[in-house]
């Protein structure tokens, strides 16, 4: 709606065929590693919390530097290592879930990731709030060293709008970097910028 024009690759068929179906959107189904999309034909790619459950992530990032223009961009979210969430909760870290999660990363592996695959990181911040991953890490500790206070806390967490109170604090954990959700945008070096980048060198 906004005027893009749009791909999406997803592995799960249903999933396929209902963003298809419900919403007409062109749905490759399929691994990224493997789907047959053309280099240098995309300006933007999302990998909106997914690099976390690929069993090659350094791979993913090297395939989104391969089929992105020039200039193109990749913006990604996933769980940030240094949130206040795993200092607090530990194994109990949202972030962790396993098996679904199969990699964690701290913020400098990630940056050394993206630049190795040929991005150059351009923003890299907690963005989203961190009240829903807050809550879930806190949810699945008292679950496991509490359950009878689970059993009582949990319906009143779920209450609406008890959240509100807490969002000065989770927007002040968000801007010094300890949120519970990272957001990196990495840019591909157009043409122009690599040669004289090389020349440089």
């Amino acid at each position: 709606s906004a005027g893009w024009r749009v791909t999406g690759v997803e592995m799960v068929r249903e999933a396929a065929e209902y963003a298809h179906a419900r919403f007409g959107l062109p749905v490759v189904e399929g691994d990224l590693l493997e789907v047959g999309l053309a280099p240098q034909s995309f300006d933007a790619i999302t990998l909106f919390d997914v690099l976390e459950h690929t069993f090659e992530p350094a791979a993913v990032l090297h395939r989104a530097e391969e089929l992105l223009r020039p200039g193109g961009i990749v913006a990604l979210t996933l769980p940030n290592w240094e949130s206040l969430d795993r200092r607090l909760f530990g194994k109990y870290w949202v972030g962790f879930d396993a098996p679904r999660h199969l990699s964690v990363f701290p913020r400098g592996v990630l940056v050394g990731m993206l630049e190795q695959a040929g991005l150059r990181v351009v923003d890299n911040r907690c963005l989203f709030g961190g009240y829903f991953t807050f809550i879930t890490s806190l949810r699945t500790w008292l679950r496991a060293r509490c359950p009878a206070a689970a059993r009582r806390l949990e319906p009143l967490i779920d209450y609406p709008g008890v959240r509100l109170p807490f969002e000065p604090f989770f927007m002040l954990m968000d801007r010094i970097g300890a949120g519970g959700i990272r957001f990196i945008v990495a840019r591909k070096p157009d043409s122009r910028a690599a040669h004289d980048q090389r020349s440089a060198s």
